[in-house]
């Protein structure tokens, strides 16, 4: 069955898809290797804090490079400052939730971490409509629009 000329059948993968593919897969690699470094780091130190705040700031200056390596005259390679924010922003979760547990020591883990699953879950939703709400803020609405309104108004009132 070909329509319009198109070869690919269902269930056929492409290049391109299978590099998407292994692209992820190391992603998520990534993430559970450094989850487990960080994660022996910050057991045998106990500073939860600091590798927390290291991390973030780390993290903060490889989004900032992902930025960066998205202008084409740059010539960078988006993908890799992507698998290095996975690298320092994975590790994340499980060093909050060891925080959390450790800090509400007399609660059991499990509550603690269901705890900090539920409110993940609910901040990202809300994240996710806030951020539909103000994606078009300022959009369309500049001061070449308010002078054409002032222009119309003016003119109908003379006439």
């Amino acid at each position: 069955y070909d329509e319009g000329g198109n070869d690919d059948q269902p269930g056929k993968s492409t290049s391109a898809a299978i590099y998407v593919a292994l692209i992820g897969g190391f992603f998520q690699i990534i993430i559970m290797l450094s989850s487990v470094v960080v994660g022996s780091i910050t057991d045998k130190t106990r500073s939860y804090f600091l590798v927390t705040l290291l991390l973030l700031v780390f993290g903060a200056v490889a989004l900032a490079e992902c930025g960066v390596s998205l202008d084409e005259a740059r010539g960078g390679d988006v993908r890799w400052s992507l698998l290095l924010v996975s690298g320092l922003l994975g590790p994340l979760l499980p060093v909050a939730a060891e925080l959390g547990v450790e800090m509400a020591y007399p609660l059991s883990e499990n509550t603690v971490l269901v705890i900090l699953q539920l409110s993940c879950n609910l901040l990202r939703a809300l994240f996710i409509q806030l951020f539909q709400a103000v994606k078009n803020v300022g959009i369309g609405s500049g001061i070449e629009d308010m002078s054409g309104l002032g222009d119309e108004v003016g003119g109908s009132s003379s006439g």
